[in-house]
């Protein structure tokens, strides 16, 4: 057997397959600043004010998957959009902690951080150069993947200590497919990178 057909077989024997040092320390130096300065870029334009704009639509829940309604959510496709975390805005529309910051309350940017919009030209596309790289091309080459379209790319930021936690899900479910059979078992021809930028380790448990 060779390596690319251990390659594949591994991945369809576990359901999930770990590619050690996919990405340099460079690399997630680049991601993480770029995810920084998506913010900072968004509280100058005045995105982020929470006297001028309704949060509760862009709050992310595990126990409700999304507290928005549906054009909030379909309009964040192709664009890079800010999600609150969990209980960090009360109901008068401000931080309960004025001492957090919207970097520390935020739950994800998404889901459009691979298309030519103006954020990302300002970024200089850090998550498209590493999405359409070679190396990653190289993946689902081996997977055997055939005329890959990538539909959604998204920070997830997990500070510790805000938020609450994800429940059991398959992203699969949740991803519109003409090929997927209505099951919870299905979508094994839909894949999904997660790229690790920070070690998990009691700091930030």
């Amino acid at each position: 057997m060779s390596e690319y057909d251990q390659f594949y077989q591994n991945f369809h024997n576990r359901g999930y397959l770990v590619v050690e040092d996919f990405i340099s320390d460079d690399e997630c130096k680049i991601l993480k600043n770029s995810a920084k300065n998506v913010i900072e870029l968004m509280e100058k334009s005045g995105k982020l004010d929470l006297k001028q704009l309704d949060p509760t639509k862009t709050l992310f829940s595990s126990a409700h998957h999304w507290d928005t309604d549906l054009s909030v959510l379909f309009g964040t496709a192709e664009n890079t959009s800010f999600f609150w975390e969990k209980d960090t805005i009360d109901k008068n529309f401000e931080l309960v902690d004025q001492n957090l910051t919207p970097f520390q309350a935020c739950n994800r940017l998404g889901f459009g951080l691979h298309f030519n919009n103006k954020i990302n030209e300002d970024l200089g596309y850090p998550m498209r150069e590493i999405m359409f790289s070679e190396k990653s091309c190289q993946i689902l080459e081996n997977l055997k993947f055939q005329e890959p379209k990538i539909v959604e790319s998204s920070f997830i930021f997990k500070n510790a200590g805000i938020g609450d936690a994800l429940k059991a899900h398959r992203n699969a479910f949740y991803l519109y497919n003409e090929k997927k059979e209505k099951d919870l078992n299905s979508g094994d021809n839909i894949l999904m990178m997660w790229l690790a930028l920070d070690d998990a380790d009691l700091d930030n448990f």
